[in-house]
């Protein structure tokens, strides 16, 4: 059966490292399809969240937040970002209205204008004046000559519901391109990498969690349902192996419990998660680890 009133396309989100993107994403998918931290540089690839509001089915595009990088491994996540608008009809460019990082948000500006359709998202509105709030937009005019600004709160949920609106009517008449009960193009083994990831920048803090790599290595599932999931946790240095395994192997046992209890949720099944960990002071410059995000 054709339907001629369907519409489909991609949304590139883009934002500056914690700006709330994969929050969004997430709360609009109604699933995690990608991780979440209050730490900058969480998400390493572009990622597809996907979700049907109406007759529309809507792909968003999660990029990797524009930040200063040094390793070619962080440069090639930037251009990641930047070049993302090629594949999208929309582009959402995410501002954190309690600290927006007008440099970046100029990079985004002069990236993308031209080659798609913007509209501006200003979120945590929940956490600013509202005379603070007409400010913001006036300078936000300055980059972007357009009146689409939505003003919401990803983590709230506030807002969420014109912006959705506003997108079925904005996306090309379309045939749907993905099952209807598919939520992401994410292989279960590269969630359940993320999902270890996430863990790791909730429990350990300053630099570290950027210096390690999580790769899921095997993937077993069982007769009575449950799946056996086993990884390794690349880090550079033996120092930094320590820090992550803690005081009686009590760092990588929690990481590991919450990691476990979290994929179990997403899963719907008992996960039982084996983790390993590797020193590879090179990891940040294999070709098989930058394949995995896209960057070879």
């Amino acid at each position: 059966m054709i339907h001629n009133d369907r519409r489909f396309g991609f949304v590139a989100v883009f934002g500056a490292t914690n700006s709330g993107k994969s929050t969004l994403i997430n709360h609009l998918v109604g699933s995690k399809v990608s991780i979440v931290s209050h730490k900058v540089q969480t998400t390493r690839r572009r990622l597809l969240g996907i979700t049907i509001k109406d007759q529309t089915q809507i792909c968003f595009v999660d990029t990797p937040g524009l930040f200063i990088a040094h390793h070619s491994f962080d440069k090639a996540m930037v251009e990641a970002a930047l070049q993302a608008h090629h594949e999208a009809d929309l582009s959402l460019i995410i501002i954190d209205g309690v600290k927006p990082k007008f440099n970046l948000i100029e990079e985004y500006a002069k990236a993308i204008q031209g080659h798609t359709p913007i509209a501006v998202v200003i979120n945590k509105i929940d956490l600013i004046d509202k005379t603070i709030l007409l400010t913001l937009v006036d300078q936000l005019k300055g980059y972007f000559p357009i009146s689409e600004f939505f003003f919401i709160s990803a983590l709230k949920g506030l807002g969420c519901d014109a912006l959705t609106q506003y997108l079925t009517t904005q996306l090309p008449k379309s045939v749907w391109h993905y099952p209807e009960d598919q939520i992401s193009d994410l292989p279960l083994k590269y969630l359940a990498a993320e999902v270890t990831r996430e863990k790791i920048y909730q429990f350990l803090h300053q630099e570290l969690p950027y210096a390690i790599h999580v790769n899921t290595d095997a993937w077993e599932d069982f007769k009575n349902g449950d799946v056996k999931i086993t990884q390794t946790l690349y880090v550079e240095r033996n120092n930094q192996k320590s820090i992550v395994v803690g005081h009686q192997g009590k760092m990588l046992k929690m990481i590991g419990q919450t990691a476990r209890l979290e994929l179990g949720k997403i899963l719907e099944r008992k996960v039982h998660l084996n983790i390993h960990i590797k020193v590879d002071e090179n990891w940040r410059t294999k070709k098989s680890i930058l394949e995995q995000y896209g960057f070879a």
